[in-house]
């Protein structure tokens, strides 16, 4: 489950930095990863894959540490303000979480 998790950040990185996508979820599930985002009202072309895979190598060659940080609803919106689909997602979330 870590693994799957941690390659949809890895994911998620590249299609920030490759094509500016706008992310919204990309949780592990039971056969590997996905991350959904938004390009801006535009599909994932086919010669847009392989960048996205050479991206994704250059991170994992890097060996980013992936560590886990707990915020209050305050520091998450202000984390993710660019972002409007991270913040509705935020604010969609109980008082308490």
């Amino acid at each position: 489950d870590a693994f799957w998790h941690s390659s949809a950040h890895v994911l998620g990185m590249a299609l920030e930095l490759e094509l500016g996508a706008d992310l919204t979820i990309g949780p592990p599930i039971e056969e590997g990863f996905y991350y959904d985002c938004s390009l801006q009202g535009r599909n994932l072309t086919e010669g847009e894959l392989d960048p996205l895979k050479k991206s994704m190598e250059k991170a994992i060659k890097a060996k980013h540490r992936f560590e886990r940080c707990e915020v209050n609803r305050t520091e998450a919106l202000d984390m993710f303000k660019e972002n409007k689909f991270k913040v509705e997602l935020i604010e969609n979330l109980p008082e308490d979480a």
